[in-house]
């Protein structure tokens, strides 16, 4: 996937300066570059995303928050291994990775997608219901992208993401 433009949403969410998100109320667009770090134009509407989540409560949320009301293009998956499978074949435009997955950390997961040249320059944006700050501090710095908070509201999940990748291109 080359470059998307974020269309307009009226809900995202805000970075109060802690990596931490918080819903907000606004209209954007935005232009977004490619994994080379180019500016491209194109409708973010139908962006590949791949969500390694082992819940299965949490993926049927986010299915519908995602599809439904976000426009993503989302498959799933619960745990890393088949995470790592499944991105090699896919090829997202962006990784969703949870904290805690069953067979490794979501920490472990990412630092091994980043050894697949053709991975390595994905965005990531880690979804994690852990509180503690030096925690949340250390997924921010390993993605390079704000931290969103489980329990997530499913009306904001998708103006969250768009508002993350915003500020990886920023």
């Amino acid at each position: 996937f080359v470059g998307v433009k974020l269309a307009a949403r009226q809900h995202f969410a805000a970075d109060g300066g802690d990596g931490v998100l918080v819903a907000q109320h606004a209209d954007f667009d935005l232009a977004r570059t490619n994994h080379a770090g180019f500016h491209e134009d194109a409708a973010i509407e139908g962006a590949r995303i791949l969500y390694v989540e082992d819940s299965i409560l949490v993926q049927k949320i986010a299915r519908i928050a995602l599809r439904d009301i976000g426009g993503f293009c989302v498959e799933f998956c619960t745990n890393g291994v088949e995470a790592l499978v499944m991105a090699a074949h896919s090829m997202p435009d962006l990784l969703l990775l949870d904290r805690n997955l069953p067979d490794m950390s979501g920490m472990e997961l990412l630092k091994r997608l980043r050894r697949d040249a053709a991975l390595k320059n994905v965005p990531v944006i880690f979804i994690t219901a852990t509180t503690d700050t030096q925690d949340l501090e250390e997924l921010r710095k390993l993605s390079q992208m704000p931290v969103i908070r489980k329990p997530f509201n499913p009306k904001f999940l998708a103006g969250e993401i768009e508002r993350c990748w915003q500020s990886a291109v920023v």
